[in-house]
């Protein structure tokens, strides 16, 4: 349907697949050229005359489509300006030159067939980066069609952290125009913030640097759960230097300018202030001097003081500590036969040992009684202390269910516990809320081939603890 002389770019309604590439249905010809040198995305050339490869640089092929004008029109606000009676010169040429990636290639192609009706064409479409592609390409064609059945895509996609940064350095002008992908980019901020721990290692540190400037800043406002203030720090510093080279110092020290207070430097240790922060050339200005005098004015304050200055400095909150710690995800299996020797001989299951930061724990299984249930009994599930260190812990057990494959928490989280204290502190009678006998049953949602995945979630709550060696690199120095 058009309205006011503008296609319906809502919808696809008619199917003419058949035309496309179809010289007997077609009135243009289509140069597809790609080209591995840069060009702004989307790039039309137009010639007249048949077009010929005379003349064409080395580094291009050129691959010919047949197509009918009228259905391109039809389809997209761009080619209906570019085709339509307007009066423009072009739109009695025959030939249409378009120069593209060599990853817009096959994007490209899919949007043409898109438009010719073929929007189950965009059902094989499952890679992220090749619909974020197909994405910008309708954008800049205004097939707004095919741009929303790319959101749909995207916002299916399951709430990770490469997905979450997937999504976030979308450009902006994308995010802004289709509202679901709005809010999804939304929720992957949300996300990140929650998740900071495990976006600043290894395996997301690279993509973490790519974030744009409001994502960053967003995250170094936020209360992040992370094990120490130098992690945050050292993501601050890798992201100034990607974004930011030597020889951009201005608006090197403008961004320093707006990221750096956002940094709790006075929850840093002093030797690390001192050998560390302060050596980074990038705080060489007069905002970074005087963040880091005030963190070592601060460790001159009495405890009394700088509480108070936590409760009553509202301007920032470079005072207030985040919750610092160190995290481990665990994940251990037990096997069908080993829940069924509790059964006849009673014991516990004990996973094998891991690490959180300078401590060590295990998990232990057993049988025990179900408190309003009398002759039954339910699965027990605890976190136990290795060795005689001291600490505050937070922790949470997941089990994968079947056939989804995906974790969930029967329980919740159990909020801190001091050790050495009491180990009841973490642990669970009735962990799946199932008598024992449904929970390693043949019909049990947990087991899959005889196996039962578990996962432990431990955060040890410790704000002097800093191991460098554990982080993606040591950056500072």
């Amino acid at each position: 349907m058009e309205t006011d002389g503008e296609p319906d770019v809502c919808c696809i309604t008619n199917d003419f697949s058949f035309a496309y590439d179809n010289a007997a249905f077609s009135d243009r010809v289509l140069q597809l050229r790609v080209k591995d040198s840069p060009i702004p995305l989307g790039q039309l050339t137009l010639t007249s005359g048949d077009a010929s490869s005379s003349g064409m640089p080395q580094n291009c092929r050129t691959r010919s489509i047949h197509v009918s004008s009228a259905i391109l029109a039809g389809r997209s606000a761009y080619f209906m300006k570019l085709f339509g009676p307007s009066g423009f010169k072009e739109s009695m040429q025959k030939n249409v030159t378009l120069e593209v990636f060599p990853e817009e290639e096959r994007p490209m192609i899919l949007l043409l067939r898109f438009m010719f009706g073929g929007g189950h064409v965009l059902d094989s479409v499952t890679d992220p980066t090749e619909i974020k592609t197909l994405l910008m390409l309708a954008d800049r064609f205004e097939v707004r069609a095919c741009a929303e059945q790319c959101v749909r895509s995207l916002a299916r996609l399951p709430l990770t952290l490469a997905n979450s940064l997937f999504f976030l350095t979308l450009p902006e002008s994308l995010q802004q125009t289709y509202g679901p992908l709005k809010k999804v980019v939304k929720s992957c901020s949300t996300f990140l913030v929650s998740n900071f721990k495990g976006l600043s290692q290894a395996d997301h540190f690279e993509q973490l640097k790519t974030v744009p400037l409001p994502v960053m800043e967003n995250l170094l406002k936020s209360d992040l759960m992370v094990e120490a203030e130098a992690r945050v720090f050292e993501v601050f510093l890798a992201w100034i230097r990607y974004h930011y080279p030597a020889d951009c110092r201005q608006e090197r020290d403008e961004a320093v300018a707006r990221l750096a207070p956002l940094i709790r430097f006075p929850f840093m240790p002093g030797e690390y202030l001192y050998d560390c922060a302060a050596k980074a050339p990038e705080l060489d200005t007069p905002v970074g001097r005087d963040l880091i005098n005030e963190a070592l004015w601060y460790k001159a304050f009495s405890e009394e003081r700088r509480q108070e200055l936590a409760v009553t400095t509202m301007e920032h909150s470079r005072y207030r500590m985040r919750r610092y710690g160190h995290f481990v995800s665990f994940t251990f299996q037990f096997r069908l036969e080993q829940f069924l020797g509790l059964t006849l001989n009673g014991g516990s299951l004990q996973s094998p040992q891991f690490r959180v930061g300078a401590h060590e724990f295990d998990v232990k299984i057993s049988r025990c009684s179900r408190a309003n249930d009398a002759g039954t009994y339910a699965m027990f599930i605890g976190l136990w202390r290795v060795g005689s260190s001291k600490g505050t812990a937070e922790c949470e057990f997941l089990v994968q269910t079947q056939p989804s494959g995906d974790f969930i928490s029967p329980r919740g989280f159990v909020k801190g516990g001091d050790f050495p204290g009491p180990q009841q502190d973490w642990s669970f009678h009735d962990w799946l809320g199932i008598p024992w006998e449904e929970a390693i049953g043949p019909h049990s949602p947990y087991l899959q081939d005889g196996l039962m995945t578990i996962r432990a979630d431990v955060l040890v709550l410790d704000p002097t603890y800093y191991n460098p060696k554990e982080g993606p690199t040591r950056l500072c120095k």
